[in-house]
């Protein structure tokens, strides 16, 4: 109970209009019934965060730096037992608008992101006993307009995974879920404490769920032989449709907050677009495609090498960043190079692939019919790397119900997956407004080609914590 002090001056001026003098009492220790309400902290972990929110559908990616721009989170708390009941339902809008404030930044050791406390109250409290929350985060529109839990309503059973879809014209776009145990004991929400995340209060977290990759060069040359260059293309063996959200390392251990390389794309795509050097069809997906006539322009539908010495370089005066990337002036990049990024569904490669030398990513120089004039088959180097090599895949089983396999992993520098909230990076690039410690690569000159994987996205503007 709450307990409130009345003064009888205040009290008889409300019933009677009436004037007090200096011998007026007090009357304390009224009680009034106290409101019960029940908490739990809501996190988006993007190990970085943007000044102001991003109001396009598809943000693109500029650097190493990891951010969030999404607008809306959706959670589902659900009877932790067969019935698998939902008993609430809730969105967030306006995430990441720092003019509303609906979330704060938080840091936290080597993480950061963005974290809101979540008030029950009235019949919205939950009685003793356990029970899960699940939520996804995302920007309005991204996958087609996916809506996370759109086939659920409080009172069904949440009985299968939940899956975000590229759509068959579209890009895959940053996308966060997660999922915790929940315990109410008298009253308070909990969440199931471990080794590296012991809360005083109940707090759970969501963790991006897709991809980042991104391309950054220089000294393009202008001609191969006789061919002129047209474009840059950076293609994939493989391609997958549906984001598929389980896995979330504290559901399936709640002492394992260390779970990297993990793998949850499935419904390989097979309309492909583009070819693998040496192949009479087409066996691979552009991942991005520069084209180098709107980074050097003057030739029609060709870049120009404004003054004649062979690439594509800073020594162009015709250089510009291409209006496209650099919409709003969202980007700072050195004179003479061109940049493309983006976001991508996570595959995995079989053993037979490795065993074929099917190398995940090429990148291409191509001619004005699309012609592949010279290649790189693009070689992997980890950041850090762990202590077994396994990888943990998502899947559904026949119950189309999210499940985990940790296996070893069959990887080649030359054959590798692509994992969730794994960076992979072709140059570097620190901060998107800034370009000091920038280190594109100088195509003029490259034999071998590598692409840098961070795991996990442990990057806080250009440090990396190994």
């Amino acid at each position: 109970m709450k307990r409130i002090r009345i003064h009888l001056c205040a009290l008889s001026a409300l019933l009677a209009f009436g004037a007090c003098d200096k011998d007026t009492k007090s009357v304390e220790d009224i009680p009034v019934a106290e409101e019960k309400t029940q908490t739990f902290r809501l996190r988006v972990e993007s190990i970085g965060e943007d000044s102001k929110l991003d109001t396009r559908v598809s943000r693109p990616l500029f650097s190493i730096s990891p951010r969030q721009t999404i607008d809306r989170v959706t959670f589902i708390i659900l009877r932790n037992d067969a019935s698998a009941e939902i008993l609430m339902k809730r969105t967030i809008t306006g995430w990441s608008d720092t003019d509303n404030i609906i979330s704060q930044p938080y840091t936290e050791r080597d993480t950061r992101g963005r974290e809101a406390n979540i008030l029950l109250e009235g019949d919205e409290l939950l009685p003793d006993g356990d029970y899960v929350v699940y939520a996804v985060g995302a920007h309005t529109g991204s996958f087609g307009g996916y809506e996370a839990f759109s086939d659920y309503e409080v009172g069904d059973a949440f009985l299968r995974a939940e899956m975000a879809t590229v759509a068959n014209d579209g890009i895959a776009d940053e996308i966060f879920a997660g999922a915790e145990y929940l315990h109410v004991v008298d009253g308070k929400i909990w969440t199931r404490p471990n080794a590296n995340a012991n809360y005083e209060s109940a707090t759970f977290t969501l963790r991006r769920q897709v991809a980042g990759m991104y391309g950054y060069f220089t000294r393009i040359p202008a001609k191969i032989g006789d061919e002129q260059v047209a474009k840059l293309r950076l293609v994939v063996s493989k391609r997958n449709r549906q984001v598929l959200f389980g896995g979330f390392r504290s559901m399936e251990d709640p002492e394992n907050f260390n779970i990297e390389k993990v793998v949850n794309g499935v419904t390989p795509r097979t309309d492909y677009d583009s070819y693998l050097a040496g192949s009479a069809e087409k066996n691979g997906f552009a991942t991005f495609e520069i084209s180098l006539k709107d980074w050097f322009p003057g030739a029609g539908d060709l870049p120009w090498d404004a003054n004649g010495d062979g690439f594509l370089d800073e020594n162009d005066e015709n250089w510009q960043v291409d209006t496209e990337v650099n919409e709003q002036g969202s980007v700072k990049l050195p004179k003479g190079s061109v940049y493309r990024g983006g976001f991508w569904v996570p595959i995995y490669i079989t053993e037979e692939e490795v065993a074929q030398g099917m190398p995940t990513f090429q990148l291409q120089l191509l001619g004005k019919d699309e012609q592949i004039l010279k290649y790189w088959n693009v070689l992997k180097r980890q950041r850090q790397r762990e202590e077994e090599e396994t990888r943990s895949i998502v899947y559904l089983n026949e119950r189309g119900q999210a499940v985990v396999r940790t296996e070893p992993d069959p990887s080649s520098p030359l054959t590798y997956n692509i994992a969730r909230n794994n960076l992979y990076t072709l140059g570097t690039k620190d901060m998107d407004q800034s370009y000091g410690e920038d280190k594109p690569i100088d195509l003029s000159v490259a034999t071998d080609l590598v692409m840098d994987v961070n795991p996990e996205w442990t990057a806080i503007l250009s440090i990396i914590f190994e």
